[in-house]
């Protein structure tokens, strides 16, 4: 969570800058139980969320949007609890950190901070390597066509780069010569109880920010990450803001307790296509019927994710379909499948046989009162060639 972060004596509230060449018409408000609406962004204005009014927002059409920084610029930042962000880092002060997030300058204390990664400066034949020390922290450092890595202990940031105590003494690593740093956790931080809805928000660029909600109004997505600091977010970098509690969350966000298939079509396991979180099971965007989802999972046919339930009133809903990249080859391989889904020994929905470029097909709510296994079966239908099958946006509510 953000809420305790130790925050930059910046003004109260922090404004982003706009991309006027983003234009957003209207918001789809979701409720609890799957009712939509769609308003006129002009009449957006909502000061309350969650409750008996909406539990999602979504701004359609704003997931094609590219992110706008220069790969070489792009820092993945991954929090303790596991949050990420996508931004530039605007150098630090003593033990926090300044990203740059949607045009706002967003101050982040080292006790929150878990890994920084620049994917552009990172080789591909060294990307299976980089990985945390067992202990203390660690920086890898831009050499040529390789990385040195460099283990020890961050002192402080600052405008020009890391400072970091390792054997041979201190010294400041610059900003543009680090292609990853590992921060050691030492303790799980406590959030700080504070009063007010807990939301999630999906931005443009691939960032998931938490905080308390303020306010959802046409100039911007207002939130409160901390005692000390209010930010607001415009329009056109906010996907989806969703409610942030024990009564919804999306399926994607948990981890199987099982992966029995892995997107093995072979009896001999010669080849794998493991489940990707908010991707294709090939590492792209989630892209079915020519939209784009950023939330849901990605596989490969034939599949099976097994999730332990706790019996409460849940219920479940979605999407599913075979992924567009299949459809940049040949026509025999664009996919085949059929999903289904079950609760315990009972199969709860199972789905017609899809094929690559069909629309994705809605699902539920699937009723999992006192289920206690759940599991999402893809098997494939015909061959085996092009099965990338994505369930996506799953949601689970009580």
């Amino acid at each position: 969570m953000l809420t305790a972060l130790a925050w930059l004596p910046i003004a109260p509230t922090a404004h982003a800058a706009h991309h006027p060449a983003v234009r957003v018409e209207s918001v789809v408000l979701e409720w609890r139980d799957g009712t939509l609406q769609r308003s006129p962004l002009g009449e957006l204005a909502l000061t309350e969320f969650g409750g008996d009014g909406p539990a999602l927002a979504r701004f359609a059409g704003l997931e094609q949007k590219a992110a706008t920084l220069e790969p070489e610029e792009l820092c993945r930042v991954t929090l303790v609890g596991g949050d990420h962000l996508a931004g530039r880092v605007a150098g630090g002060e003593g033990e926090t950190l300044v990203l740059r997030l949607a045009g706002v300058r967003l101050p982040l204390g080292i006790e929150r901070l878990s890994a920084l990664e620049w994917p552009a400066r990172i080789p591909t034949a060294e990307a299976g390597a980089i990985q945390p020390p067992e202990e203390r922290d660690r920086i890898y450092r831009v050499a040529g066509s390789a990385l040195d890595v460099v283990d020890g202990t961050v002192v402080a940031f600052d405008d020009t780069g890391i400072v970091f105590e390792g054997l041979l003494g201190q010294k400041t690593f610059a900003w543009e010569e680090i292609a990853a740093l590992f921060i050691e956790v030492l303790d799980e931080p406590d959030a700080e109880p504070r009063d007010g809805t807990r939301v999630v928000a999906d931005l443009a660029g691939g960032s998931r920010l938490r905080g308390r909600f303020l306010s959802l109004r046409s100039s911007g997505l207002e939130l409160e990450l901390g005692p000390e600091l209010r930010i607001v977010l415009p329009i056109e970098e906010v996907l989806e803001v969703a409610i942030d509690d024990d009564t919804l969350r999306f399926l994607s966000a948990s981890t199987p307790s099982a992966e029995p298939l892995r997107g093995s079509p072979f009896d001999d396991g010669g080849m794998t296509w493991p489940h990707r979180v908010d991707r294709s099971c090939i590492g792209q965007p989630l892209v079915v019927g020519g939209h784009v989802y950023h939330r849901g999972l990605g596989v490969h046919a034939p599949s099976e994710l097994v999730y332990e339930l706790d019996g409460a009133p849940w219920q479940l809903r979605g999407e599913v379909g075979v992924d567009d990249s299949v459809l940049r080859g040949p026509r025999i391989a664009h996919g085949s499948v059929r999903f289904s889904i079950r609760g315990d020994d009972e199969e709860l929905w199972k789905s017609d046989v899809m094929r690559g470029g069909d629309p994705a097909v809605a699902f539920g709510p699937l009723d999992l009162d006192g289920v206690s296994e759940l599991r999402l079966v893809v098997d494939p239908v015909d061959d085996f060639m092009g099965d990338r099958a994505n369930w996506l946006r799953l949601l689970l509510v009580r």
